[in-house]
């Protein structure tokens, strides 16, 4: 056996298989284990149930709550703020229809786009405030005047709560 195969032969069998070599006292790990990715949880939707196994848009548009067998997931806000919409639960999860293919799917239709966009500000907004969601995502998608009725409703008091006094100071 010439010399240059048997080493090859010793490079698989101990240094591939990660065992000790005869004559040394260490293991080496060779190729390295892999390491596990962590994932990052984000919080569900905040928008729709993924366990309802419905399209937001087939129940938004049509009224149709029937079952879909696969949904894919939709990001409301895209591009740099795309994880921003991940973080905070502005997702939606549609059948394939409304997602990429025809007329009314979310990729095709500019006015359902802006649609859900506001309509996902607007629950973000009933959970935080205005200012944080201009904060975050720094684009107004609603009118100036949905913007007054949302603080209203916030700022509103609840029933069979005093009143505060006005001083007259």
């Amino acid at each position: 056996m010439i010399k240059g195969v048997f080493k090859i032969q010793i490079y698989h069998k101990y240094i591939r298989g990660g065992l000790d070599l005869p004559g040394k006292g260490q293991k080496l790990l060779f190729p390295k284990p892999k390491s596990k990715k962590k994932k990052k949880h984000h919080p569900p939707s905040i928008l729709h149930d993924k366990k309802s196994r419905t399209c937001y848009l087939c129940i938004m548009l049509h009224d149709n709550w029937s079952e879909h067998s696969t949904l894919q997931e939709h990001h409301v806000f895209s591009g740099p703020n795309r994880t921003n919409s991940e973080e905070n639960g502005l997702k939606i999860y549609l059948c394939r229809d409304h997602h990429v293919y025809g007329l009314e799917a979310i990729h095709n239709n500019a006015r359902i786009r802006h649609e859900v966009q506001r309509m996902a500000q607007r629950e973000f907004e009933r959970q935080h405030s205005h200012k944080e969601f201009m904060k975050i995502f720094g684009r107004n998608y609603l009118d100036q005047v949905e913007i007054g009725e949302i603080n209203e409703k916030k700022s509103k008091p609840v029933q069979g709560s005093r009143p505060e006094r006005e001083s007259s100071l």
